[in-house]
């Protein structure tokens, strides 16, 4: 007899955990029998906001656990899914919930305009920053779908809405590109809303490899944005939008080091953009986990015999430091990472960022110019 009542745990959709933004119009669903010896059948059912039944199942007498519903969905769905399994005795579990929101599956679906920050070539290493003024009268759902040629991170009204960094991903640019959906209804104000977005190279233009090679995809930086506001489009990248290469980081690198100038609170010198042609028919939607900052670590700190100060976390990580410091305006403050026993002035800058809550600094590795007395870098939020 069965200790339990058995249940499906462990949910996914297409590998993921009530994804939204994929592109798959029949999506797999994939489960874990938890509570039973064995399963023996499930049934799955979906149905869409409004309780309108999309598919079920029926009762499938099977021991699999994955199922893909035959039932095509379509750009913007959303869908819920409950499981039911029965066990070794033929017993009903109880119902496990699930849900997946499908972004922009057509290359019809997109009206925004690819537009490029830079007026003239540039050899890269300056980040751009781009911003979008917009009005809206409410908001129940508000869906924003964005990719870039480049890293990208944004601000909505000042704040961080997603915890994602690296966007949008280490990919193929030429083949395929994803293109997040964030959920931003919490974020919005009735009135007027500001979209500020940092583009920096990345692996588009960045160097890369071994030899650190440059514009392995392209010369030029790119975003495109299209925000939805209860079904209606809203805000796209467009020729309207204003740019900017003079903002508080000064240089980037993704691989070796950043500067910062943190007397500069905004962007400043704002200009037009460029409206390209890249077309759409290499975007993809969401189909791998995000990138996110999992852990912090707390260092040791250490004091060299010449009086250096040394930060020991212990381990080999990837991440970023987040500091508070005093100091005055023209003052520098340079971290450089120790690997072995390399003397300090031999080894590149240490890879930073100054806060996690503030993307318009993303990896900062060199921070200075401090606009003191006391400045926090990270700024708190």
């Amino acid at each position: 007899m069965s200790a339990s009542p058995i249940y499906a745990a462990r949910i996914q959709i297409e590998h993921l955990t009530n994804p939204i933004g994929i592109d798959y119009i029949c999506p797999e669903i994939e489960w874990l029998p938890v509570g039973a010896k064995s399963q023996t059948a499930f049934r799955i059912v979906e149905t869409a906001p409004d309780g309108t039944l999309l598919s079920d199942s029926g009762k499938v007498l099977s021991s699999a656990t994955t199922y893909q519903p035959k039932a095509k969905k379509h750009s913007r769905d959303i869908v819920s899914v409950w499981i039911e399994l029965w066990d070794e005795e033929d017993k009903k579990g109880e119902i496990r919930f699930a849900s997946y929101e499908l972004g922009l599956t057509k290359a019809s679906d997109f009206k925004a305009k690819w537009i490029d920050p830079e007026l003239k070539p540039s050899r890269g290493k300056h980040p751009s920053y781009l911003r979008k003024r917009f009005n809206i009268k409410s908001a129940d759902t508000a869906m924003l779908y964005m990719t870039a040629h480049g890293m990208y991170s944004f601000l909505l009204n000042g704040k961080r809405v997603t915890d994602q960094c690296l966007t949008p991903g280490f990919t193929q640019y030429d083949k395929r590109l994803q293109v997040q959906t964030y959920d931003i209804t919490d974020a919005l104000r009735v009135g007027e809303n500001e979209l500020c977005v940092q583009l920096s190279d990345g692996i588009w233009r960045g160097p890369m490899g071994y030899m650190r090679s440059r514009n392995s995809f392209g010369t030029s930086l790119a975003l495109l944005a299209q925000l939805e506001v209860d079904g209606e489009i809203i805000c796209v990248t467009d020729e309207t939008w204003e740019a900017s290469q003079h903002g508080p980081v000064t240089a980037e690198d993704t691989m070796c080091y950043e500067k910062n100038d943190a007397r500069r609170e905004d962007p400043i010198r704002w200009h037009g953009v460029k409206v390209e042609d890249f077309g759409y028919d290499t975007l993809i939607g969401c189909d791998a986990p995000p990138v996110l900052a999992h852990e912090a670590f707390k260092p040791t700190v250490l004091t060299t015999p010449k009086g250096e100060t040394v930060l020991d976390f212990g381990q080999n990580m990837a991440g970023f430091i987040s500091f508070r410091i005093e100091g005055k305006a023209g003052q520098r403050i340079r971290l450089v990472r120790l690997p072995g026993d390399r003397p300090l002035e031999h080894v590149p800058p240490l890879r930073l960022r100054p806060h996690p809550g503030d993307p318009l600094r993303s990896h900062q590795k060199v921070a200075g110019f401090l606009p003191g007395p006391r400045q926090e870098c990270p700024r708190g939020k």
